[in-house]
């Protein structure tokens, strides 16, 4: 859910559809989303060549997705909380659009 979440924000695929994706197909949709779209630059980084995409996505696809995850709250200013019970939360973020 949280790089559908990270696509949909950044106009990459809408949610559902990377969500549907994610499930079924996470390496292919997380090596897609990294090398063959402006995902990364969006998010500030560098686009990746489809065979390191590819690599991480494979090896490490929990690594991506919280790289991807960290660079989005980053730009947005929002912060990840846990209460005392455990649940997370999100809290600040100044609302700028990354897709901006």
């Amino acid at each position: 859910a949280r790089s559908a979440m990270t696509y949909d924000r950044t106009e990459t695929l809408q949610y559902w559809v990377a969500f549907a994706l994610a499930v079924f197909f996470p390496c292919c949709t997380f090596t897609y989303a990294n090398a063959c779209t402006d995902l990364s630059t969006k998010l500030g980084g560098q686009q990746r060549g489809i065979f390191m995409s590819l690599v991480c996505s494979w090896c490490c696809s929990c690594c991506v997705i919280l790289q991807d995850a960290n660079s989005l709250d980053a730009i947005t200013g929002a912060n990840v909380t846990v209460d005392e019970k455990g649940c997370f939360g999100v809290s600040g973020g100044d609302g700028n659009d990354p897709r901006e």
